[in-house]
């Protein structure tokens, strides 16, 4: 049980896109990539969000992949997402030009909700 609300806890609130004043953080379900303003060469919205990096990779966030709720709408999320990073884009600073991605777990939750799992089974023990 503890596994499948972490489960639950990764795939939904989890993923996420932060705009920043040095670039993006895209959170997906297991990494997290820190891409420097200087590094996206362009950002591209045709039914998923895809960030093109001058070194010739993409990135697909999570949160804006295509879905059938997405084509129902037009895919205005996607769009918006779209304009929210090129207005963010437009004051870049000089800097790093290189994205780094590293692992994200988010092990807090699950530690949380096993270690109040033990605690309720060790109470009820006694």
């Amino acid at each position: 049980m503890t596994l499948f609300l972490w489960f639950i806890l990764l795939v939904g609130p989890h993923p996420r896109i932060e705009i920043r004043e040095r670039g993006l953080v895209v959170v997906n379900w297991l990494s997290r990539t820190s891409i420097p303003w200087t590094a996206v060469e362009s950002v591209e919205a045709d039914g998923a969000l895809e960030l093109r990096l001058r070194d010739g990779r993409v990135h697909r966030p999570i949160i804006a992949s295509r879905s059938l709720a997405t084509v129902l709408s037009g895919d205005r999320l996607q769009n918006e997402m779209k304009a929210a990073v090129v207005n963010a884009e437009s004051a870049v600073p000089d800097g790093d030009s290189r994205a780094r991605t590293r692992p994200d777990l988010w092990l807090g939750p699950l530690v949380l909700v096993y270690g109040t799992f033990l605690l309720i089974g060790w109470l009820a023990a006694r």
